[in-house]
């Protein structure tokens, strides 16, 4: 069942799960993600993905994409046998549970938003029903703000919803703060239910903030094999040089192998981030990315071959769930087949 938000205005690639973790993949000749303006003609195109890097064994940590050498996405669902292009609406229940990358690029700022919003809901939705509670990840900034639409989505249970924020100022709390005015106090989650972090210093503060996330019920958070927690549903923005949550381009966290929480210390910026091992743990992360200066940074992200710790954002590849790409046509602009669309669309005229 679609939510009142989840309405397909996009074009949607998602990548099938068997070649995940194919790490004797080839780079060579293989070819980027695709992406079809959504304010054109709406399509769904499954096509098939290798990861850009290969997952390694690292303990209770996780794992995470660590290889030298990583992969590219390739080849498209026309030229490949057993996969096809679909119109018109997605059932997001059904679809996620075989593909690994979905890139959608929406035609608005507010329909990235709305859907967002839809995601979350429709998650909500599933995980109360299969197993009584729904644990969400958020960062600050543009996506916090954009889950404002929350405040009028029907049928959730808000008490059975435990917030957590993948990266958060130390002391001052501003995600904290930024999504108890935006949503949480109007629908109403328990603040028992809302972790944030103290008044200590970051790493003590990553430390408590681990302890916290280690000793939740199973129903809340799961744990992998190696012990890492399972988030429902992560949220991330991702900037214009590509990192999410406080983790940054060729950074120490990027390069991290373990731990779940970390403490970051910049000049005039003290904050815990949540580590790659932890985002790639979660069953769905959405990334969500907004404006035309990020467009090149997308474009590298999905289809360049990338050193690792380059770009953060493209180090978000789950173990076991699905990442997807939400963009609009700003961020979305710098995408190949973005490049193919407009010469056809020039053809025609």
């Amino acid at each position: 069942m679609h939510s009142s938000f989840a309405v397909n205005r996009a074009a949607r690639l998602t990548g099938c799960r068997s070649l995940k973790h194919d790490i004797n993949a080839s780079a060579a000749g293989a070819k980027p993600v695709h992406a079809v303006k959504a304010s054109r003609v709406p399509q769904c195109v499954s096509v098939r993905s290798a990861p850009r890097f290969a997952s390694t064994e690292v303990g209770r940590g996780g794992k995470l994409p660590a290889t030298r050498v990583p992969l590219a996405m390739i080849s498209m669902a026309e030229e490949m046998e057993g996969y096809s292009v679909e119109g018109g609406d997605v059932d997001y229940d059904e679809d996620f549970s075989d593909v690994d990358v979905v890139v959608e690029v929406n035609a608005t700022e507010e329909e990235v938003n709305e859907e967002l919003c839809g995601r979350v809901v429709a998650t909500a939705k599933r995980c109360i029903a299969e197993k009584g509670a729904f644990s969400l990840a958020i960062p600050g900034g543009s996506v916090a703000k954009a889950l404002i639409g929350l405040r009028t989505a029907e049928g959730v249970e808000w008490d059975k919803v435990h917030l957590f924020f993948v990266n958060e100022r130390c002391p001052e709390k501003k995600n904290y703060h930024l999504a108890l005015d935006t949503f949480v106090t109007l629908v109403g989650i328990p603040i028992k239910q809302v972790y944030t972090v103290g008044e200590g210093e970051p790493v003590a503060e990553a430390a408590l903030y681990e302890k916290r996330l280690l000793g939740l019920p199973e129903a809340v958070c799961g744990m992998s094999d190696t012990g890492t927690p399972i988030f429902d549903l992560i949220l991330l923005g991702m900037g214009a040089d590509g990192h999410v949550g406080s983790i940054y381009p060729y950074s120490k966290e990027a390069l991290a192998l373990e731990g779940l929480i970390l403490g970051v210390e910049m000049p005039g910026k003290k904050s815990i981030t949540f580590s790659l091992p932890l985002i790639n743990a979660a069953k769905l992360v959405i990334i969500a990315a907004i404006g035309e200066k990020k467009a090149e940074c997308v474009r590298k992200a999905l289809e360049d071959v990338l050193e690792v710790g380059q770009i953060p954002g493209a180090m978000v590849e789950p173990v076991d769930g699905t990442v997807v790409w939400l963009l609009e046509e700003g961020s979305g602009s710098a995408l190949e087949a973005w490049d193919d669309e407009e010469e056809e669309e020039g053809e025609e005229l």
